[in-house]
């Protein structure tokens, strides 16, 4: 019989060690009209968030860790959800399970509502080890982690894959650029966002000449009422394009330097970026460095982050869902938001 470690919504709490949470426990009612505990976790800006549970566990003996997932995606594609496994809370010991665009493929994936449903069984041996920490992270999306049922309790749900999913989300959100004459054409994606006015018409200047702007969830408040929404407003990615509207992206070019390798350097307002990626020899690196004004730090960085997160966007734009290359590029990825993350915090 097998070990089975159920999610218990209860058991787990924000990170203590993270600044950026965004999360809370909650009673939602399920598909099968029950009322369970969840714990909804992240947004849809960039804030880094983790809870975590810890459990003494028997040594050298199968487990499975069961769980269900929604959401945990977005409009963009370039959503972070991942589950973390760490033996005596060891992070470079970590198992780490990609559940991203479902990169690490659910035992079962259905459609509920309008959403999107996966289970997963995470298979796993103790070893010589008897603490482990269980930890989610989420970031750019919001995702609710709750406890699954028996894979046979889903047998009347409609099959869906992500990819399914992914296809009915962009299809939602096509554009047609063809059809008019534009010097650039593109889409942004201000779903959720809480901005004002003044912001909206400044990105609306920069893209006068076309472009597809998703404000569903959006609230637009005046001016007067959102002065220090407006100020502290980082939708870094947006900021980027305003910022480099006439180089197009120069600063997020996704061209190789040779087949199969790929560089990023980023220096502005004191934020040093440089990434290397050579798939030829499965190898990375990423340096981030700071060397600017304390005091713009954090709005420095949040831009600095846009910028990484559109170039790897791209990059992933370049691979399928299944190619191999995505899991190595989102490693590449969280590496880089880890480090730009303990930049901003310390």
């Amino acid at each position: 019989m097998k070990n089975i470690i159920e999610f218990n919504a209860r058991e787990f709490k924000l990170d203590v060690t993270c600044e950026q949470n965004v999360g809370a426990r909650m009673f939602v009612t399920d598909c099968f009209e029950k009322n369970i505990e969840v714990f909804e976790i992240g947004d849809w800006q960039w804030s880094w968030t983790q809870i975590c549970c810890e459990k003494t566990l028997q040594k050298n003996t199968d487990y499975v860790f069961r769980f269900a997932v929604t959401g945990g995606y977005n409009h963009t594609n370039d959503a972070l959800l991942q589950l973390w496994i760490k033996p005596d809370k060891s992070y470079e010991d970590r198992y780490t399970y990609m559940l991203q665009n479902s990169l690490y493929k659910p035992t079962l994936s259905k459609k509920y509502n309008e959403d999107l449903l996966r289970v997963y069984e995470i298979e796993f041996n103790t070893g010589d080890k008897e603490v482990f920490e269980f930890v989610f992270v989420s970031q750019h999306a919001v995702a609710r982690v709750m406890p699954a049922y028996e894979l046979s309790a889903y047998e009347s749900f409609e099959d869906m894959t992500y990819q399914q999913k992914w296809q009915e989300i962009s299809g939602n959100n096509s554009y047609n650029a063809s059809s008019q004459n534009h010097d650039f054409a593109g889409n942004i994606n201000l779903s959720g966002a809480v901005i004002s006015d003044k912001t909206l018409n400044k990105i609306m200047e920069f893209v006068s000449s076309g472009c597809c702007i998703n404000l569903s969830g959006a609230v637009i408040s005046d001016d007067e009422e959102s002065e220090e929404v407006d100020d502290s407003f980082k939708f870094s990615h947006f900021e980027k394009i305003a910022e480099h509207f006439d180089k197009k992206f120069s600063n997020v070019n996704t061209e190789a330097d040779s087949e199969k390798k790929y560089s990023f350097d980023y220096n502005e307002n004191g934020v040093l970026v440089s990434i290397k990626i050579d798939f030829d020899n499965d190898d990375y690196d990423v340096n981030v460095d700071w060397n600017g004004d304390d005091s713009q730090i954090e709005k420095s960085v949040d831009k600095a982050m846009g910028a990484v997160a559109s170039w790897f966007g791209q990059l992933q734009s370049k691979y399928t869902n299944n190619d191999e290359n995505i899991v190595f590029i989102n490693e590449a990825l969280v590496d880089a938001m880890e480090q730009l993350s303990e930049i901003r915090n310390n």
